[in-house]
């Protein structure tokens, strides 16, 4: 009987403890592995104090592209490299964010078109995968980590699209989470090297008919001007369980036929540059395409400035079916628009 005490008394000592070690214990995890990927409702009733942090990490290095810096300028030089100039300066592209390892050939032949030698300032845009709100976000940090250099964030031009009523700051998981833009920067970091240019990086939510055209139009002083470039950050049709996409169509019968063909015409809408064209065929073939509103953007922004005679050519260089794993596929597309 006094055994058993003993062992009782033993279990409940051993358990205050191991208790108190924990409450104590000061271990540091990465955020990425412990933060939810859920699609979590933001509203302006819960706008975040930000605190303007220096600079932006890495966080999908070694998960999205190469963690080897030196493989990794291989890879990219030999992505640009290879690919023909026929886009030429372009003032504005569009590029995957899939894993670089699948659909980098396809970026590289969007960034082989920029003119690194007058760009000034990069507007670089893209979707918000896991988090849900009604306007543009902002990085609220300083600099923009890229696996060569950082970059400066243009806080003068984030003032203006403070001002706008249409923005506001996201808040360091948000930033962190985000892939979007994270997976362009490799490319952006090699290609431009050690030039001097800022960089404006926003994240979109859904936005409503007055907040597209107020966006669009402050877009257009920038997209008049060569020394700005704009990067549009999308992937095409997502196929899969996950996606929870899962139509095969009964004229082709395959999975990469269904997904070739939708992104075919959306491709197709898209060079039209007509903003509701392309509403009518995302409303009509509910292609799950991410970036659906910064190519919205993008269009309602060269609609105004064929409006005021602009004169552009814009055309799809490149596509393809990325699996991403044994029973998930993306749609990879580049492109380019020329401002004459």
């Amino acid at each position: 009987m006094r055994n058993i005490y003993n062992l009782i008394l033993l279990f409940f000592i051993t358990v205050v403890i191991f208790t108190e070690t924990l409450r104590t214990r000061k271990t540091r995890i990465p955020r990425i592995n412990v933060r939810r990927y859920t699609r979590k409702r933001v509203t302006r009733a819960t706008k975040p104090v930000i605190k303007r942090e220096k600079e932006r990490p890495l966080s999908f290095s070694g998960i999205s592209y190469e963690y080897d810096k030196k493989k990794l300028t291989k890879q990219i030089d030999e992505w640009v490299n290879s690919k023909p100039i026929v886009y030429s300066p372009a003032r504005a592209i569009i590029v995957p964010h899939a894993d670089l390892r699948l659909c980098g050939n396809i970026t590289g032949n969007a960034f082989r078109q920029i003119d690194k030698t007058i760009i000034k300032r990069v507007f670089l845009i893209g979707p918000s995968h896991y988090f849900q709100f009604q306007e543009g976000r902002l990085t609220p940090s300083l600099y923009y980590q890229t696996p060569f250099n950082s970059i400066e964030i243009d806080t003068e031009v984030y003032s203006k699209l403070i001002k706008t009523g249409h923005f506001m700051y996201m808040d360091e998981a948000q930033d962190e989470l985000e892939h979007s833009l994270e997976n362009v920067l490799p490319f952006l970091g090699r290609v431009m090297g050690r030039r001097h240019f800022k960089l404006v990086p926003i994240i979109f939510g859904d936005l409503d008919e007055l907040q597209m055209k107020d966006i669009s139009k402050f877009f257009l002083e920038y997209l008049n001007y060569e020394e700005n470039l704009f990067i549009i950050s999308s992937d095409f049709c997502h196929w899969g369980k996950i996606y929870n996409f899962t139509i095969i169509s009964k004229v082709f019968n395959t999975v990469n036929g269904t997904i070739y063909k939708l992104d075919e015409y959306a491709m197709k809408t898209i060079s039209t540059l007509d903003p509701n064209k392309f509403q009518q065929y995302l409303n009509r073939f509910k292609n799950n395409i991410c970036g659906q509103v910064p190519i919205s953007l993008f269009l309602h922004t060269v609609k105004y400035a064929l409006d005021k005679y602009f004169v552009v050519s814009f055309k799809f260089l490149d596509y393809t079916v990325c699996n991403t794993t044994n029973t998930s596929f993306v749609g990879c597309a580049a492109a380019a628009l020329v401002v004459f």
